[in-house]
């Protein structure tokens, strides 16, 4: 008996068989109240979008810089470098026009036709006493070792053209020749204007009815000889003072 009420004495103190709660523990949220996955961030775009390059005039005034270190006017390298890219007869049709600045040069020798920076240029070859305008001069090239200076100029074709400065000369010649001036090559309204000239009217008619319409290929001398003559009127208006239209270079 004194057993037993040990025994319950002792449950009394120490409370056997009663189970002591468990402590509160942080029930795990349903998942559907689970936070959720905040979205990627967009991607940046991979490139910038593609820059649409302004029209560019032609130049008509010396760049100070540039025409000190060549020695006479030229325009500035920027503007150089969007000519010769652009290779239109309309601004050289501008370029050349009388009473402009820049400097003219005319070939001391028949030359190939090639251009340093690499460019489009025309084909074939430069007349000898043909006139071009520096547009710039070049750094020391390997290729014009022992030639002395050498220089970008621009033909009457709107193309660029690198010469040593012993294929140029300031020296007037008693007939200026002039690169080839293509018709088909003119922008409209320059055309519009040129057409204007009651010469240059008869020249390009007579050059349609010989050509018949025709742009390349086999041509008739006639056609050649008609061609010629147009671009040759169109040499002699400019030198002689016609303005044509300044277009936009792009």
């Amino acid at each position: 008996m004194s057993r037993q009420l040990t025994v319950f004495a002792l449950c009394l103190f120490t409370g056997c068989g009663a189970s002591q709660p468990a402590p509160p523990t942080s029930a795990a949220p349903p998942a559907s109240a689970a936070p959720s996955a905040q979205p990627p961030p967009a991607p940046a775009a991979s490139s910038a979008p593609a820059r649409v390059q302004a029209p560019r005039g032609v130049p008509t005034a010396c760049d100070a810089d540039a025409t000190r270190a060549a020695g006479v006017c030229v325009p500035s390298t920027a503007d150089v470098d969007h000519l010769c890219q652009a290779a239109s007869v309309d601004a050289a049709l501008v370029m050349f026009v009388k009473g402009s600045p820049w400097a003219r040069r005319f070939l001391t020798r028949e030359t190939e036709a090639w251009n340093a920076g690499g460019g489009a240029t025309s084909r074939g070859k430069l007349a000898f006493d043909e006139e071009v305008i520096v547009l710039r001069k070049r750094e020391a090239n390997a290729m014009m070792v022992g030639q002395g200076a050498s220089y970008d100029a621009l033909r009457w074709d709107g193309a660029c053209v690198s010469l040593s400065s012993e294929e140029l000369t300031d020296k007037l010649p008693p007939k200026a020749k002039a690169g080839p001036v293509a018709w088909r090559e003119i922008g409209q309204k320059t055309r519009d204007a040129l057409l204007g000239d009651a010469k240059l009217t008869a020249l390009y008619a007579k050059r349609q009815k010989e050509c018949k319409g025709v742009m390349s290929g086999e041509v008739s001398l006639a056609c050649v000889k008609a061609d010629g003559a147009l671009s040759a009127g169109i040499v002699d208006a400019v030198r002689g003072g016609f303005a044509a239209p300044t277009p936009e270079l792009r």
